[in-house]
């Protein structure tokens, strides 16, 4: 279980830096259209977002958008990946420590 998450920790920060070092390129424009599109997607869905996280929420979340950095997607997909990976090495690991009966 050690091993695993070791390696999926591993896999988890390299993705994360790959994704700041890309979102940081100013060539690609993908911090840009991720702003835009994000943008885009909350207002369509405004409804849908004000029931769920609120008003008062959402227009922060609206205000903070523009000022997002490589660094917070960089973070965010490592925060969000880390219990995903817990959660598949801790069933993987008990899968695998089961003994098969005669």
């Amino acid at each position: 279980m050690t091993v695993g998450i070791v390696n999926y920790m591993s896999m988890a920060l390299i993705v994360s830096l790959f994704i700041q070092i890309f979102a940081g390129i100013e060539s690609t424009n993908f911090l840009s259209s991720y702003i835009r599109l994000a943008s885009d997607q909350m207002m369509a869905n405004k409804a849908a977002f004000v029931e769920t996280i609120g008003l008062n929420t959402f227009e922060d979340t609206m205000k903070q958008l523009p000022s997002t950095t490589a660094l917070h997607l960089a973070a965010d997909f490592l925060l969000k990946s880390m219990p995903v990976g817990l959660f598949l090495t801790i069933i993987i690991s008990v899968f695998m420590r089961r003994k098969e009966t005669n």
